[in-house]
């Protein structure tokens, strides 16, 4: 197997970012001692080193994120940066759907509809931010 199928094959691991993200806002809907919670949570541990790991085995023109990219002023804060702030707006959207659907009886796209300023303004000042 060459290792452009497998680099392919790698781009599954961002899998892990869905499934850690899954994790934090199933624990905080389902309880943090579910299976809901630990098996994304674990699986996404696991998944993360071996994207990394994987990725630095292959040559730079074929790694999904090249090495030197890493090298660039700042490039890993704002990455940090990013990773934190989208964590930050799913565990403020996610509570705020729920009392939407739940308690109040909306329909999930009624929901969505209510919340969806806030992810437009979350665009434009992300926009405004670069």
């Amino acid at each position: 197997m060459s290792d452009e199928v497998l680099s392919k094959l790698i781009i599954r691991i961002f899998a892990a970012i869905l499934l850690l993200i899954l994790s934090l806002t199933l624990g905080a809907s389902y309880g943090w001692a579910t299976a809901y919670f630990l098996v994304p949570l674990i699986l996404s541990l696991f998944l993360f080193p071996a994207f990394f790991y994987w990725e630095k085995r292959l040559p730079a023109t074929h790694a999904l994120i090249p090495p030197v990219t890493w090298t660039y002023p700042n490039f890993p804060l704002w990455v940090a940066l990013n990773i934190f702030s989208y964590a930050w707006w799913t565990c403020c959207q996610i509570p705020v759907i729920e009392v939407f659907t739940e308690i109040r009886g909306d329909l999930p796209i009624v929901a969505a509809v209510r919340v969806l300023p806030s992810g437009i303004f979350s665009l434009f000042s992300s926009i405004l931010l670069v």
